[in-house]
């Protein structure tokens, strides 16, 4: 069985391509608390992990993910090799998300639509507009 669950932060904002036939991907590193601290300096260290997803769940991801956001993703792990412009050859290992969910707070993961904010937010007063008033 193949199978990965992950619960960390975003290190930048996901990357969104297409592939030749168009179809999209979003690529994105997610890092990774450890459970247990450095035996040495006692610091909690974490793991980073380059994650892929296909489709419109990359879509989404593109579009409501910053950096710093926090996700709980589930998929699997998948190696892959390339010839990189040099013609060496590369592996790479990517988790392949399968399913995700948001974590933490709205605010915290920017998952608000950046078109819906409050164009008067920065003067500090909430505008209230009353539509009956041509009536």
């Amino acid at each position: 069985m193949n199978k990965v669950i992950l619960c960390g932060r975003l290190t930048a904002m996901p990357e969104l391509r297409y592939t030749g036939s168009n179809k999209p991907y979003a690529r994105f590193t997610l890092a990774v608390n450890r459970t247990t601290p450095n035996s040495t300096t006692g610091e909690r260290e974490a793991d980073f992990i380059n994650c892929i997803s296909w489709g419109k769940q990359g879509e989404v991801l593109a579009k409501y993910l910053d950096k710093g956001s926090q996700i709980l993703i589930s998929g699997k792990i998948q190696t892959s090799s390339f010839n990189d412009k040099d013609g060496n050859k590369r592996t790479s290992t990517d988790i392949v998300v399968e399913e995700f969910e948001f974590v933490g707070n709205k605010k915290e993961n920017k998952v608000q639509d950046k078109e819906q904010k409050d164009p008067f937010e920065e003067f500090g007063e909430t505008v209230t507009i009353d539509d009956n008033i041509l009536e």
